[in-house]
């Protein structure tokens, strides 16, 4: 919400369990991932403090535009595509593999609602919320 109400100038969007949970629940996210080109303007909106141990948040900065290609809205809030939500979350740690598996099923049963018509468009998997 923070960031959704912010005038963050950086591209930013939401992965891992965060997002994964408003499509394929599978347990209560205890980790937000903020992808940005630019971490420190992320740091300073949400007033993050540094952490060596138990972080809550993440920031990845990506190396390509892949991480904001068709990202989806909710409330203001940016999220990835479904597709790289999938990758992320399977590839991630503790029970990210488990929520991506999930969300791989979601996928499967409900392809009109993720898979994009045209390279243009950014389908929201919750409908038109």
């Amino acid at each position: 919400e923070k960031l959704a109400g912010s005038r963050v100038q950086t591209r930013w969007a939401i992965t891992g369990s965060l997002a994964s949970n408003f499509i394929a629940p599978v347990a209560a996210p205890s980790m937000a991932i903020v992808y940005s080109d630019v971490p420190d303007e992320i740091v300073e909106t949400l007033e993050l403090l540094p952490a060596d141990s138990g972080a809550n948040v993440i920031l990845a900065q990506p190396y390509d535009d892949a991480a904001y290609t068709r990202r989806w809205k909710l409330d203001g809030v940016s999220f990835v595509s479904v597709a790289q939500l999938a990758a992320d979350c399977l590839t991630g740690v503790g029970r990210m593999p488990a929520e991506g598996k999930a969300l791989v099923e979601w996928m499967q049963t409900n392809e009109v609602r993720w898979q994009a018509p045209d390279f243009a468009a950014s389908p929201n998997p919750l409908g038109s919320k």
